[in-house]
């Protein structure tokens, strides 16, 4: 869902109406969809019962159907008119974290197909992955990790594509270490959710989009105020000279919409990391199955 978001977004801004929906949801409202939709369905594993259900009903009202998915011999993969295997390889993980970064690589590729921008797009995309460093952002993540342990409230932030990548990360940190966070567009924080700021509250403010960064910086400002310890992800150096903020993740400066792809990253690390640090296996969380094949 949270990928799909990010490619509701690539399509949007391409000039393509394109609006999400989870699978379960569309199958309680999808009366709009007709012969002259195209109905795309991301599945990590291609046997998640809902997002079955999901295409049958949309064939049946003569849409034309899609998956994203990493296995190629999945059941959807047989259902779908048309296939975009990921190829990542065995996420032996419950929870996405390569598979989620790769579906967004599909999205970025086929939107720029679309746009009639792929060469550019996968040169882009070939720079980005040389650029990600994992043991360089382990060492990062460090101070990050002490400040999630000590939390008692966690709260993630972002406007935009950061909104996404706050709602993802927020999933990764519930998912595998079982400590509660909740992820808002920055711009809602002030409506309601800033009464459970405290001096126990940590917030993970993203802040990636130029125009955008300004207005989550105040916002999170205001948390401060109230005792709040903050965490930024931005690339900007302004943000990374703020004395005030507990931690700072620095990202390397790329082209804006790709930043997706890399803010997402260092999350990822710390929702593992914090996992082991609690003595919990990542790989096989609680009360989770790897698909999910039942409604």
């Amino acid at each position: 869902y949270h990928a799909c978001l990010i490619g509701e977004k690539l399509f949007n801004d391409i000039g393509i109406d394109a609006t999400t929906h989870i699978a379960s949801e569309l199958l309680c409202d999808g009366k709009t969809i007709n012969r002259n939709t195209l109905c795309i369905f991301i599945s990590q594993s291609g046997e998640t019962a809902d997002t079955l259900s999901a295409v049958k009903m949309c064939k049946k009202a003569h849409a034309k159907t899609l998956c994203i998915t990493n296995v190629p011999t999945s059941t959807i993969t047989k259902l779908c008119h048309y296939v975009l295997p990921i190829k990542c390889g065995a996420e032996i993980a419950v929870a996405s974290t390569k598979a989620y970064n790769c579906q967004l690589v599909a999205l970025y590729a086929l939107s720029a197909f679309i746009d009639g921008k792929l060469d550019k797009t996968l040169n882009a995309l070939d720079k980005i992955k040389k650029l990600i460093d994992i043991q360089n952002i382990d060492n990062c993540i460090k101070p990050a990790i002490k400040q999630v342990l000590c939390a008692s409230n966690i709260l993630m932030v972002g406007k935009n594509y950061d909104y996404v990548t706050a709602l993802e990360s927020s999933l990764k940190l519930k998912e595998i270490s079982y400590i509660p966070s909740q992820a808002y567009p920055s711009g809602e924080l002030k409506h309601g959710t800033i009464a459970l700021v405290d001096s126990k509250t940590l917030v993970f403010a993203f802040m990636t989009e130029k125009d955008n960064a300004t207005k989550t910086y105040n916002i999170v400002k205001q948390t401060e105020s109230r005792g709040a310890k903050v965490i930024a992800i931005s690339p900007f150096d302004s943000v990374a000279q703020d004395k005030d903020f507990s931690c700072v993740m620095s990202l390397p400066k790329i082209a804006q919409k790709y930043y997706a792809l890399l803010s997402v990253i260092p999350m990822q690390l710390i929702a593992y990391r914090v996992s082991t640090s609690l003595g919990y296996n990542p790989d096989k969380p609680r009360n989770l199955a790897k698909s999910v094949t039942v409604e």
